[in-house]
């Protein structure tokens, strides 16, 4: 047996199962799966050798006198479950872990080898493998010698380049192996699926749609004849928008902004057509498609599958999951679910009866029979860490307190008693915080469902010398007025904006300082050190490679270190245009490469809200490791909560121990954890 250190492995398998449509267990545990080929290479010899279907050793065997003490794959969760099958399953505990694609992922290079390879200028990956994987391993097929060799060639191809990757991604990529077991015995415990809810908001979600789209013809119809009132043809939604005012050259799509301006009639007619679309509902196809033979979903997660080392989705998409619509309550969509047979024909209608059932999608992951969910939030972490990272002492004050941080934004922001905020201006406040943090403005705040004051308003003049719209908007000095002046809806909620800055000042330092030395770093390529706050430093370097210049941002808070990169950066000149005025004046830019798109714009401010989420995300998997350690089963996450399965008459201890974890140590009593329990998915 040779005892190997790293052991790079490729393979190319056959099934009559769809991979992509089924995922990956339900591929490989079918009966007719079978390994083609497999290609290894070991860091101990530096050469590539291939086990093919027609050796006269099995591929079990042929693995088996290779004993790695690393495995290193693209996309390794397959190759693990390859593995399971073949016998050889005991290397997950056995062995470290390195995931090309995952550690490429972190680094904002690509995540499939087609992808990384271009970026790094390696060993590409074969363009005729699609064919070869189309015409051979796509159901169970007798595959000639001279088509294996072809496989082989490409399955060969696939290791030279990790081999090639690997110098640059090994040390840089933020992977760590023990997380990333922790991670795919997560995927491997999958999510219990209630199939009859499934089917159930599918067949009424399509009976609902089918009858939308017959009203919007019929409305469609009596507006204009092109088209025949068919919201599926272009011409015809071009001839309803000239129609009602429009312009014919806008995008229909859900997150165009090509309608901001548009008329109401034409608003709603759009809104009414995204409504057809019944995006939240086509998940319930993929999920049914992906469920195993004991109800479950599995593989459903991606470490690191963004640069932040955020957690990621595929096939299902769970960290897509619609949110309830605002008024549904956990236990009334519960009752709704456990009764919905009994629910009023008369009710089972048109939009509000499509949002009941949208709400009701969460509600489909179960527990068991005998078994409980337990579900874990961060509430707020995102807003508690800014504040923590920028010492913004008052709203630090706000959460060791346990006071409500949106009230007391919107206290600051309309200049009014904590105990005399409204429910509106709360949620103004809210909206505020959750849009301006990371140095967005106006458009921030409307993408947030910030409220677009209506018409214009003119300036009061106050007794205390401050200035104030008629609706009660206070104006920062940086709004220069007459006295007879008008404010426009722009100019109101660029005031709003102002006032948050005001209020932020340790925030909007914090993006100006990293802003200054990214750009130092870029120029220079030395060495920048920001002190953000007494809680967090930040280091940047530049570092010359294959995808261009890497600019690598390290930083540590509360004992906790975190780095992160943006390649391909460099610092241009741009020509802006002056809203205001019209005047072009030139403005320097930072510009990085994400995969293979180019020319990305970035600033400080992008560059704090990935410090922030990218701390958000340690958390996260803190205390998934803490909750796999103690023995506790995590089954899923979705962005800041942490799904557990237990005994059902173990749920309130299983709960208190992890309210226990959520309470991370180098934090103090900063972090807040809402925890609860119950048969269903969702937010209680």
């Amino acid at each position: 047996m040779l005892n190997l250190h790293s052991l790079f492995i490729d393979f190319e398998t056959a099934s009559d199962v769809d991979l992509a449509k089924h995922g990956v267990k339900k591929y490989v545990e079918s009966p007719f799966f079978e390994p083609v080929c497999v290609s290894c290479c070991s860091l101990d010899t530096g050469e590539i050798e291939s086990w093919r279907m027609t050796d006269d050793i099995t591929c079990h065997d042929w693995l088996a006198a290779r004993q790695p003490r690393r495995i290193i794959a693209q996309n390794a969760g397959f190759e693990l479950r390859v593995l399971d099958r073949l016998g050889l399953g005991h290397w997950l505990d056995e062995c470290e872990v390195f995931d090309t694609s995952s550690a490429s992922a972190r680094m904002d290079t690509g995540a499939s080898q087609a992808d990384m390879t271009k970026v790094w200028g390696v060993a590409e990956k074969l363009k005729e493998g699609k064919d070869l994987i189309k015409n051979w391993l796509c159901g169970i097929k007798i595959i000639p010698d001279s088509a294996l060799a072809d496989i082989v060639t490409y399955c060969e191809q696939d290791v030279r380049g990790m081999v090639e990757l690997m110098p640059w991604l090994g040390p840089r990529g933020s992977f760590d192996s023990a997380e990333y077991k922790c991670h795919t015995r997560i995927n491997r415990r999958g999510l219990c699926v209630d199939l009859d809810l499934v089917d159930f908001i599918t067949r009424e979600s399509r009976r609902v749609l089918g009858d939308l789209k017959d009203i919007w013809t019929d409305q469609a119809c009596m507006i204009t004849h092109v088209g025949n009132g068919n919201p599926g043809s272009v011409v015809c939604r071009r001839a309803v928008s000239v129609a009602l005012g429009g312009t014919g050259l806008e995008s229909w799509g859900a997150k165009s902004k090509d309608f901001d301006d548009a008329p109401a009639e034409l608003l709603a007619i759009v809104r009414d057509y995204n409504d057809l679309a019944g995006a939240a509902f086509k998940k319930l196809d993929t999920l049914r498609d992906r469920i195993s033979d004991d109800g479950r979903l599995y593989d459903a997660y991606v470490y690191n599958g963004q640069r932040t080392g955020r957690f990621s989705s595929r096939g299902v998409q769970m960290h897509n999951l619609p949110k309830p619509t605002d008024g549904y309550k956990y236990d009334e969509i519960c009752h709704f679910i456990d009764h919905r047979e009994e629910y009023p024909t008369s009710k089972r209608k048109g939009r509000a009866y499509l949002d009941l059932l949208k709400s009701c999608i969460r509600g489909a992951f179960i527990a068991p029979a005998g078994r409980s969910l337990v579900v874990g939030d961060f509430s707020q972490i995102e807003v508690r860490l800014q504040a923590l990272l920028t010492d913004e002492d008052w709203m630090l004050d706000v959460f060791y307190s346990g006071g409500d941080i949106y009230r007391a934004a919107a206290s600051k922001m309309f200049d009014t008693p904590f105990d005399a905020v409204t429910s509106e201006q709360r949620q103004l406040g809210k909206a505020s915080t959750l849009a301006l943090g990371y140095g967005s403005g106006v458009a921030g705040l409307v993408r947030a469902g910030y409220p677009i004051p209506d018409g214009a308003a003119k300036v009061l003049y106050c007794e205390d010398g401050s200035r104030r719209t008629a609706s009660g908007y206070i104006l920062s000095d940086r709004v220069d007025l007459d006295d007879d002046e008008l404010l426009s809806p722009t100019e109101k909620l660029q005031s709003d904006v102002n006032i948050w800055r005001k209020n932020r000042p340790g925030t909007c330092s914090a993006w100006r300082a990293l802003d200054s030395a990214a750009m130092a770093c870029i120029d220079t390529g030395r060495r920048q050190d920001v002190e953000l706050s007494k809680n967090c430093m930040v280091a940047m370097t530049r570092e010359g490679a294959p995808v261009g210049n890497i600019l690598h941002v390290t930083f540590a808070t509360c004992g906790i270190q975190v780095h992160l990169c943006w390649p391909g950066v460099r610092v241009k000149d741009a020509e802006v245009v002056d809203k205001k005025t019209g005047d072009i004046r030139t403005q320097r830019r930072m510009t990085y490469n994400s995969g293979l798109k180019k020319g990305l714009s970035f600033w400080g401010g992008t560059i704090f809200e990935n410090i922030c989420q990218s701390l958000a995300a340690r958390c996260l998997q803190i205390l998934i490791a803490s909750c796999d350690a103690a023995g506790l089963e995590p089954i899923g996450h979705v962005h800041d909560e942490l799904l557990l399965e237990c005994d059902e008459g173990d749920a309130e201890r299983v709960a208190d121990m992890m309210r226990d974890f959520m309470r991370l140590k180098p934090f103090g009593d900063l972090l807040k954890g809402d925890v609860w329990t119950g048969k269903r998915y969702g937010k209680n």
